[in-house]
């Protein structure tokens, strides 16, 4: 089963975007994970159902900041959990997705591993492998 887990926005300041995030109707969930091998600061919000992911560079090398200066704030990824990482990432390449990223652990989402794909159709994607559903490579 394939069901949508968030949607990734990129910002510059963290702080300032959880302020118009609360002003929305949004509260934290969790804490704030400064993840250093993806040089990228994450916050994860929550408003009733819906979950966004607050991403923000850490230095000048963080990959986030290639689309920062392309558009500026915005979101830029659909997340999708998966019962099995393995056969989606099998079953979408078979259907022109671009692996650009393996499975691997996510420190801001409990360790559960993601990765992320690209369609020409549909643009980036993030794989996280459901709580439930954790599989071997």
């Amino acid at each position: 089963m394939i069901k949508i887990h968030h949607i990734g926005y990129a910002v510059q300041d963290l702080e300032k975007s959880i302020n118009e995030f609360f002003e929305l109707g949004y509260s934290k969930k969790g804490d704030t994970t400064h993840d250093h091998k993806r040089k990228v600061a994450i916050q994860f919000m929550k408003n009733g159902i819906h979950i966004i992911e607050l991403i923000a560079p850490l230095s000048e090398s963080s990959p986030i900041n290639s689309i920062l200066m392309k558009v500026g704030n915005s979101p830029y990824h659909m997340c999708y959990e998966v019962d099995d990482m393995v056969s989606e990432i099998t079953r979408l390449s078979q259907k022109a997705y671009i692996v650009l990223e393996d499975a691997q652990e996510a420190l801001a989402i409990d360790r559960r591993r993601v990765a992320f794909l690209y369609h020409d159709d549909v643009g980036l994607i993030e794989l996280i492998e459901s709580a439930t559903g954790i599989s071997s490579t």
